[in-house]
């Protein structure tokens, strides 16, 4: 083995660890800071941008109220309309909503109601944006596209990208697999789910299956396998892995730990794949031409 072969593999691993290391250390204030973030309720959005806002100690205190005067309605009609019809119950909701509304509409001034407004508009379209991402990254949206992809390549008679596609789901294949078997045995919790204890040993409840991220292992086998068959295209590609790792943190579903430890996963998969079903002729590509 050349030296300059260990040498790289050596920098590799040390930047894998420290990288490892640095997203533990963060988790929870990364966990904190999207939870405050995605926030959508008037008064989070009120108490981050009061001072754009400009809104008083005295509006801040009665749209807390109006708040509390809600929440306190939605559990009253709750307890009310359990198991019964819910017809009523959106009736009066929607009631209550529109009430709430109103009492905003008259403690805020026109320009700072149209403000919050437009900033919870901003919030929805970029969590509705995030949960897009997360429901790609996962593995039947690749799957389908590799598919699509080798169809396309067997067609038009290219062995070698028809290779690729498939080398591309197998590493799929692969990294869902050892990281399912992780998720399992480790027994995460989700950043979203209430628990004193992190790590609870074997669990099969989703909500117990943080560690590492699926959706990022195979996203990131994926496209690491066309990275590492050309690496123009797949230094592009690479993004879609880091926008899904990116969603899986701001919905809540993974720590930051989660993600790193998973694109790790997911590229020692792809290397191992590429490595076995990929011909090594040009240096630049693992692909001849």
């Amino acid at each position: 083995m050349k030296q300059s072969v260990v040498f790289y593999w050596l920098i590799g691993i040390i930047l894998a660890a420290v990288a490892i290391a640095a997203a533990f250390y963060f988790d929870n204030t990364v966990r904190d800071f999207m939870t405050r973030h995605r926030g959508q309720r008037p008064s989070a959005l009120i108490a981050s941008r009061a001072k754009k806002l400009n809104v008083t100690a005295d509006q801040t205190t009665k749209v807390h109220a109006l708040i509390l005067a809600r929440e306190q309605k939605k559990n009253e009609l709750r307890q009310q309309y359990k198991g019964q019809d819910k017809t009523a119950w959106k009736d009066q909701l929607k009631q209550s909503h529109d009430q709430f509304i109103d009492g905003m509409k008259a403690t805020l001034t026109p320009e700072q109601f149209e403000k919050l407004e437009q900033q919870k508009r901003q919030r929805r379209l970029t969590f509705h944006f995030m949960r897009e991402t997360s429901r790609f990254g996962d593995w039947p949206a690749h799957f389908a596209l590799g598919l699509f992809l080798a169809g396309i390549a067997w067609w038009r008679g290219s062995k070698k990208w028809t290779r690729i596609f498939l080398s591309m789901l197998i590493a799929l294949g692969i990294a869902g697999v050892v990281g399912r078997g992780i998720q399992m045995a480790t027994g995460r919790a989700r950043p979203s789910v209430r628990t004193e204890e992190v790590w609870n040993g074997a669990r099969f409840n989703p909500k117990y299956q943080a560690f590492p991220s699926g959706h990022v292992g195979a996203s990131t086998a994926f496209f690491g396998v066309l990275f590492l068959a050309n690496r123009r295209i797949g230094l592009a590609c690479l993004s879609i892995p880091i926008l899904i790792g990116f969603s899986r943190i701001y919905l809540g579903a993974h720590y930051l730990s989660d993600v790193v430890c998973a694109a790790v996963l997911g590229f020692l998969c792809a290397l191992l794949t590429a490595r076995l079903l990929l011909p090594i002729d040009d240096p630049k590509s693992r692909i001849g031409n």
